[in-house]
C-alpha cells in the first residue's frame, strides 16, 4: 500500500513538472518568438504559429490576452500579400518582431523606446513616365500608424547636380497600414530637364526618424494644347480665399490648430495655418474664411488637404464644407466632407483629402 502511494505521488509530481516544462510562460513564450525571429525572420509564419498553439494551450487570462494581440499581429501579416510579393518574408518578419517586442513592453509594463519607422519597399518599375500613369502606388509597413506621429510629402529633385526643383507636388492618400498612393494627375512636368535626371521623391519624417523613395522620371511631357489664356501662365502671387464650415452637431467644433493645402493643375500652395487672432475658429455650425497665399495662379483647384494637429482639449472637429475662391478671378471651388477629424470618431483620422468625388 505505500508503495502504491508512493508511487501515486511520484507519478503527480511528474505531470506537474512536465506541465511546467512544456508550457512555458506567456512572456516566456512571446520572447522566444522574438528571439526566433531575430535570427530567422523568413520563418515568421512557422514562429508565430508556434507562439499561438503554445499560448492557445494555457488558461490563465494573462496567456489569453496576450494571444488576442499575437493573433491581431499574425492576421495583419497574412493580409500583407502585396508587401510579401514587393518586399520579400524576411521583411515581414523583421516587422512581426518588432510588434511582438511592443506586445512584450506593453505587459511588462516597460516603455518600448525603438521607433518603428514607415519602410517603403521598391516598386516595380523603378520609374515613371510622364504620361504613362499619374497615380503611383506604394507598399510597405507602419504607414498608417506613422501618419499619426509624423508625415509625408513629395518633391521633384534632379540628380545632376542635386537639388530639389519643387515641392510638395502630390498629394498622398494612406489606405491601408501597408500601402499609399501618389495622385500627381494636378502636377505639369512640362518645365522639366530630363538631361538633369529629375526624380519624384516621396519623403516621410518626424521628430525622430526620416526617409526617402526615389524614382525616376522619364519621358518627354506631352505638348499642351494651344489655349488662348493658361492659368498657369500667372506666376504672380495669387491670394485664394479659403471659407469652411464646420458641421452643426455636438462636439463638432474643435480648439485644435488647423491646416489647409491646395493642389491645382499648375501646382500647389505651401501648408497653411488657418488661424484668427484674438478670435475663436472652428465653433459648432460657424462659417470661417481666411486667406491662403499662393505664389503662383494654381489654376483649377483639384484637391484640398486639410489637417488639424490634435491639440488642445476637445481637438475632435466634424468638417462640413470647405469652398475656395481665387479672388483674382472670381472662380471657386466647392468641396463637400461631412466627416470627422478626429481620433477617437469615424476611422481615427485628424486629416482629410478633399476631391469633386469625395472627402477621404
Amino acid at each position: 500500500m505505500k508503495n502504491k502511494i508512493f508511487m501515486m505521488c511520484l507519478l503527480m509530481l511528474m505531470s506537474l513538472f512536465c506541465l511546467t516544462a512544456c508550457f512555458d510562460k506567456p512572456m516566456d513564450v512571446l520572447q522566444n518568438a522574438i528571439n526566433e525571429l531575430g535570427a530567422q525572420p523568413g520563418k515568421w509564419n512557422m514562429v508565430i504559429q508556434n507562439a499561438i498553439n503554445s499560448l492557445g494551450s494555457m488558461s490563465d487570462q494573462l496567456a489569453k490576452d496576450i494571444l488576442g494581440e499575437v493573433q491581431l499581429v499574425y492576421d495583419n501579416a497574412l493580409g500583407n500579400t502585396l508587401v510579401s510579393t514587393f518586399c520579400g518574408v524576411d521583411f515581414i518578419g523583421t516587422r512581426v518582431k518588432q510588434n511582438l517586442e511592443q506586445i512584450l513592453a506593453k505587459f511588462k509594463n516597460v516603455p518600448y523606446n525603438e521607433v518603428i519607422m514607415p519602410v517603403i519597399c521598391n516598386i516595380a518599375p523603378d520609374y515613371i513616365k510622364v504620361g504613362d500613369t499619374r497615380i503611383i502606388q506604394y507598399y510597405g509597413y507602419e504607414l498608417n500608424k506613422f501618419l499619426q506621429q509624423g508625415q509625408y510629402t513629395v518633391d521633384i529633385e534632379y540628380g545632376n547636380p542635386k537639388s530639389i526643383v519643387r515641392q510638395n507636388v502630390a498629394t498622398v492618400a494612406v489606405s491601408t497600414n501597408y500601402q499609399l498612393s501618389v495622385d500627381i494627375q494636378a502636377y505639369n512636368f512640362a518645365f522639366l530637364d530630363y538631361a538633369r535626371g529629375p526624380k519624384l521623391v516621396l519623403k516621410w519624417k518626424n521628430n525622430s526618424v526620416e526617409g526617402k523613395s526615389e524614382l525616376s522620371i522619364q519621358g518627354e511631357a506631352p505638348t499642351p494644347a494651344p489655349t488662348p489664356v493658361s492659368p498657369c501662365s500667372f506666376q504672380s502671387a495669387v491670394d485664394y480665399e479659403v471659407t469652411i464650415h464646420t458641421a452643426d452637431v455636438f462636439g463638432a467644433g474643435t480648439n485644435a490648430d488647423v491646416f489647409v493645402t491646395l493642389y491645382g493643375e499648375c501646382g500647389n500652395s505651401s501648408e497653411t495655418e488657418l488661424d484668427k487672432p484674438g478670435y475663436n475658429d472652428f465653433e459648432r455650425n460657424d462659417t470661417d474664411s481666411y486667406n491662403v497665399v499662393a505664389s503662383m495662379d494654381l489654376g483649377t483647384i483639384r484637391s484640398v488637404k486639410i489637417r488639424h494637429d490634435n491639440s488642445g482639449s476637445g481637438s475632435g472637429w466634424k468638417l462640413d464644407y470647405l469652398r475656395v475662391r481665387n479672388t483674382r478671378t472670381g472662380q471657386s471651388w466647392n468641396f463637400s466632407c461631412n466627416r470627422w477629424l478626429a481620433t477617437d470618431e469615424d476611422d481615427k483620422k485628424i486629416w482629410r483629402i478633399m476631391t469633386a468625388t469625395g472627402c477621404n
